[in-house]
């Protein structure tokens, strides 16, 4: 049996180059080579032994030396052909090494490979350049955040000097509040009259004895209406504070509406400059309940999640010029005295420990002028089609009809970036809808869907 190892003796590790190999012999020694194997193998008997053939074969071979020299006078000398033989040989054997398949897959290989390195740093710059975009993005945002961090802390670790609760019911919450902040001075107020109130809530006169007698920078007033506070109180209070408002009777998201919508009138003649904090029940407001559990008041790409059916507070905010500065869940452990009252217009309580949301308004400047407009809402730090959570947004179909359908497309560019220059960064969006695209009167109507939204200013219908 032949073993696989006398099998690899028999191959030459230089088999596809002998060839060119060959080719090299020819080129030095001037003719073809005859190549013999000899055996390294042999005893001393045929090495003492063989002298006299030795000799037999010398005698033999200048003999015919001798015979032979007459007619290789005659002939051409050894090499004088065979090298030019050899040199192309030589070529016949590179060409046919070059000519290869093993060689052409080589280079087929390379010229892929190469191809693959292209793409491989084709692909290196663009996510280099999306790296650098998203650094420079991020940038910005944290630039904004730089400038609601002060707001931020003042929001939630200190209040003014004065401040004014509207409707607190029982006075638990003004009792809490006085102890958290027992050096500020406090104006507490009820919608009743002081026999309407210890009538509705026969419970809270032991928190008025405590108030009136523990702390002396509380005041209570009595018959005070939100919708309609005394034009006298204009800039005494730094802070305003409401909690769960509601009017009286069943709930009716009309008249919750019109209740907020009259109470920001009325702040806004008296709140110059300061914080109106308003809380909510869970879902009130209209905005996306999870933005203000985490805090997320940014969206890329996507608009903010604003329900229909709710109070609408930043839009109806927005008409008196007030803005959403903060949003948070309730601190109900800030307050553990507070017992919520009101419910069903009596002194029921109701869960207020919930999903509760606590949103704190400031005053704009009042904005007339488009000009004006945009020069408030460029000085801020934008990134486009970045949409804000806490802000109105507001979007409207536009219908143009191109007379020219060959210039369609170039009339097209020159519009976006009309839009673009005439809005400024309160453009949040604007592209065609396709679905949407009709002709009239055999000429192509275009539908653009234009969205809008300010951060700085607020903008209502």
């Amino acid at each position: 049996m032949v073993s696989v190892e006398s099998l690899l003796s028999e191959v030459n590790t230089l088999f596809e180059h002998r060839l060119v190999f060959k080719a090299a012999d020819e080129l030095f020694f001037g003719d073809k080579m005859l190549y013999h194997n000899h055996s390294n193998d042999g005893s001393k008997k045929e090495i003492s032994g063989g002298n006299r053939d030795t000799d037999r074969r010398k005698g033999k071979r200048k003999d015919q030396k001798d015979k032979n020299h007459s007619s290789d006078m005659n002939e051409k000398p050894v090499g004088s052909d065979g090298l030019r033989n050899a040199i192309a040989s030589a070529r016949k054997t590179i060409k046919q090494a070059l000519e290869d398949t093993s060689d052409d897959a080589t280079s087929n290989a390379l010229t892929k490979l190469t191809e693959e390195v292209v793409a491989l740093k084709k692909i290196n710059d663009e996510m280099r350049n999306e790296i650098d975009k998203l650094r420079e993005d991020f940038q910005k945002i944290l630039n904004y955040a730089q400038q609601l961090k002060p707001c931020i802390f003042s929001a939630l670790e200190r209040v003014g000097s004065r401040t004014l609760i509207l409707g607190d019911g029982n006075f638990s919450f003004t009792l809490a509040f006085a102890r958290l902040h027992p050096e500020t001075e406090i104006c507490t107020s009820v919608f009743e009259s002081y026999s309407e109130y210890v009538t509705k809530y026969p419970s809270a006169k032991k928190n008025i004895t405590e108030l009136r007698t523990n702390h002396p920078c509380v005041h209570i007033l009595f018959s005070i209406d939100a919708c309609l506070l005394p034009k006298d109180w204009a800039g005494f209070y730094d802070d305003i504070i409401w909690n769960f408002p509601h009017h009286c009777g069943k709930t009716n998201l009309r008249k919750s509406r019109q209740l907020i919508r009259k109470t920001f009138a009325s702040v806004g003649r008296i709140l110059l400059s300061g914080r109106f904090h308003i809380t909510l029940a869970k879902g009130q407001s209209g905005l996306d309940h999870s933005s203000i559990l985490s805090k997320r008041c940014f969206k890329y790409r996507r608009l903010p999640e604003h329900r229909s059916d709710s109070w609408n507070i930043i839009y109806i905010a927005a008409e008196e010029y007030f803005i959403l500065q903060q949003a948070f869940i309730f601190q109900s452990e800030l307050f553990p005295q507070y017992t919520s009252s009101g419910y069903h217009n009596s002194e029921r309580s109701f869960n207020h420990k919930t999903g509760s949301e606590t949103l704190i308004f400031v005053r704009t400047p009042v904005v007339t002028r488009i000009k004006e407009f945009l020069e408030y809402e460029n000085k801020i730090f934008r990134i486009k089609r970045v949409a804000h959570e806490w802000r109105p947004f507001f979007q409207r179909d536009l219908s143009i009809i191109y007379l020219n359908a060959t210039k369609a497309a170039e009339l097209e560019k020159i519009l976006f970036l009309l839009i673009e220059e005439f809005c400024g960064h309160a453009l949040l969006d604007f592209y065609e809808v396709i679905d949407l695209r009709t002709y009239y009167l055999g000429q192509p109507n275009h539908i653009y869907r234009f969205i809008w939204q300010s951060w700085r200013i607020p903008l209502s219908k």
